[in-house]
């Protein structure tokens, strides 16, 4: 039906502001939105209180009254110790394997009690607003409800915060246009996380890739910083080394992030030992060290002030150590973490259910630190913003340099982390912790080669789809059953063939799934709507 593509042409030039690349915070957010609902909806609806009884216990208040079912379906396991020590502080050993940073960061939200200078005015206020932002308590909230309310609450604001920043990061990383499609993908797909409602529960994974995406988004702008700008570009780098010790007050495998420096001072060493370096290397080797103790001091906070607390009274077994450190001694005495401890045939089942995402870990980080990913090199179009625009252009050779190494860094900490799960952790938590690490995500988006398929013309032809085919007339009668919204559920068995087969590898499936049920979604365009070239020409566009 040649028509319906004039008119869809028509539309995309009389509003270019409607692409979706034009506001892609607000595409994000609508996404997310529709998500979490989706997985509250099917938490709430969940039967049973479950075999764990533990929640319930905890949340008793011995009045007869019953907890709010949400929290309850959202705080289990971990999440019970989190709440519990934000309620009244550390009081057991073994706490101390939980967060001091999202802990503490819970007691002050919902108390307002964690600085001794804090007025019991303002406590009553944060209080009081959190009990107006929750209509379903009984009379009044009790501990730990409070604290898990908060925890939920920065769990949810931190995704979506940190969906947003993965975007930005992902567009200074790559440049070009073709970094701000992949920076979408990147995005969605950080949204839709194999973490899944460990994101929106009372977890601290959501704040640590929030911290831990905004220190890698200020390093990776500290790269593209010109040296005229030296002093700046210094103070970007100690600033990404605070985030990351953030990140490491919120979860201890944050500390892997010293990487990131250990690998850009290595890269300078050979001057330094020369003593070739000029003063403004030297100094950025300074920042870079004091970046990487920074984010070293994360873990170091909480096992200062638990030795205060156990070894100048108690004399705990690990105070006699030659390195004292409670957070290794909760998790070999408490939690049988160990080299190899977990490879037992009973864990089986938990290798195996973990086996997909260690995969992706290792298998992208190879590819990373062998510089496969195209990073740097995005080129430029005129189709949503002017050229001159600084995230359209593509990085110069030393900043594409300097990003391509970053990125190996972070393919290296990403390594690094498969490698502890496979040996040494409870491997099933890989599933929610990697939701902190980007180069996975990166890959995936990149893998599809979107960029070399795809011509300016046709990612026009998209964006007018995405943004305008809801603005044409309601179709003929005989057309009507294609007038619903498009969701993943509905990829015919055709179309996952084509998906599966036209990959050029096994990882690229999810992209291009993604960017099929993107386009589904947004634009309730069917590919057999028109001619079955028009329909052909639509998904190869969508697959290449």
């Amino acid at each position: 039906m040649p028509h319906v593509k004039s008119r869809v042409h028509e539309l995309v030039k009389m509003t270019r502001w409607s692409n979706p690349f034009n506001a892609p915070t607000s595409l994000i957010a609508i996404i997310f939105l529709i998500q979490k609902a989706s997985l509250l909806l099917l938490a709430g609806l969940s039967p049973g209180a479950g075999y764990d009884t533990s929640t319930q216990l905890l949340l008793d208040d011995g009045k007869g009254g019953h907890p709010n079912w949400l929290v309850t379906k959202l705080s289990r396991w971990d999440a019970i110790y989190f709440g519990t020590v934000a309620s009244r502080g550390y009081l057991w050993e073994q706490e101390w394997a939980f967060g001091w940073g999202f802990t503490g960061l819970i007691s002050l939200i919902a108390n307002g009690e964690l600085s001794a200078t804090q007025s019991s005015f303002t406590a009553a206020l944060t209080k009081e607003a959190f009990r107006s932002l929750y209509p379903f308590t009984n009379s009044k909230l009790t501990a730990p409800h409070t604290e898990l309310v908060a925890a939920i609450a920065v769990a949810h604001l931190a995704h979506l915060a940190s969906a947003i920043v993965l975007y930005h990061l992902t567009i200074v990383v790559f440049g070009g246009f073709s970094g701000k499609k992949l920076a979408l993908i990147s995005a969605i797909l950080h949204v839709f996380s194999p973490a899944g409602l460990f994101l929106s529960a009372p977890y601290a994974e959501s704040l640590f890739s929030f911290l831990a995406f905004s220190g890698c988004l200020l390093y990776a702008k500290s790269i593209r910083l010109e040296a005229a700008r030296a002093l700046e570009k210094d103070f970007a780098i100690i600033a990404s080394g605070l985030l990351f010790g953030l990140a490491t007050l919120m979860r201890s495998n944050g500390v892997l992030n010293g990487l990131i420096f250990l690998h850009a001072v290595s890269s300078e060493l050979p001057g330094l030992l020369t003593l070739e370096l000029d003063i403004s290397k030297f100094r950025r080797v300074m920042a870079l060290v004091l970046a990487g103790l920074t984010n070293a001091l994360g873990m170091l906070i909480p096992q200062w002030i638990a030795y205060n607390i156990y070894c100048k009274d108690m004399g705990r077994p690990w105070c006699a150590k030659r390195l004292p450190s409670i957070y290794e001694w909760v998790q070999d005495h408490y939690w049988n973490v160990g080299l190899f401890r977990y490879w037992t045939l009973s864990n089986a089942p938990l290798f195996l259910l973990s086996a997909p995402m260690l995969l992706i870990l290792t298998s992208s980080g190879l590819h990373a630190i062998r510089g496969k990913l195209n990073v740097g090199s995005g080129r430029t179009t005129d189709i949503a913003e002017p050229k001159s625009s600084a995230f359209l252009n593509a990085n110069t050779p030393t900043e594409q340099d300097g990003q391509t190494k970053f990125v190996q860094s972070l393919a290296s900490t990403q390594l690094f982390l498969a490698a502890l799960a496979i040996t040494t952790y409870h491997v099933q938590i890989i599933t929610r912790i990697s939701s902190g690490y980007v180069v996975w995500r990166m890959e995936i988006s990149s893998d599809s080669p979107m960029d070399d398929c795809v011509s300016d013309d046709a990612w026009d032809f998209i964006g007018g789809y995405l943004g305008n085919l809801r603005a044409v007339p309601s179709p003929a009668p005989n057309l009507s059953r294609f007038n619903v919204p498009w969701t993943l559920a509905t990829l015919d068995l055709q179309t996952a063939k084509s998906l599966i087969f036209e990959s050029k590898s096994s990882l690229s499936v999810a992209a291009k799934i993604t960017q099929q049920a993107f386009f589904r979604k947004w634009s309730g365009y069917p590919p057999e709507l028109g001619s079955s070239h028009e329909s052909s020409r639509m998904f190869r566009v969508l697959t290449c």
